[in-house]
């Protein structure tokens, strides 16, 4: 194994933020864990609540185990049931919503081990509706 790269990565090593109001994000690095071309977020999502609509420099793949999801994704709005995959190119804003009745636990993988940025572009519209 490489010096740096860690075979597991517990919940307590990861840094853990109320992304908003309802979204808990534990967010992995890659860099900070020995992965140059890697970063993930697990989220734990309530109903109705979801990320405000933003883009990243990397690619993007959500990956949905259970549960429903409403997204915007290049101008489409659209809803997806677990399991599925969704796949968000770079540099395209994006948002969703968790559209089921319970927490929604979303795994998303980033192409890079800083995560690309996060670039905000307002409120998520999808929570006025």
């Amino acid at each position: 194994i490489p010096p740096g790269h860690e075979l597991v990565i517990p919940l307590d090593s990861m840094l853990t933020v109320e992304a908003a109001a309802g979204e808990l994000v534990h967010m992995v690095r890659g860099y900070d864990h020995g992965l140059d071309d890697l970063s993930l977020t697990m989220t734990e999502t309530a109903p109705g609540a979801g990320p405000d609509l933003h883009w990243h420099v990397s690619e993007e793949v959500h990956i949905i185990q259970e549960g429903r999801v409403t997204y915007i994704l290049l101008d489409s709005v659209f809803t997806v049931e677990g399991p599925a995959v969704v796949n968000v190119p770079a540099r395209v804003p994006h948002t969703f919503i968790n559209a089921g009745d319970s927490l929604l636990r979303l795994t998303a993988v980033f192409s890079r081990g800083d995560f690309g940025g996060y670039h905000p572009l307002g409120p998520n519209p999808l929570r006025a509706r």
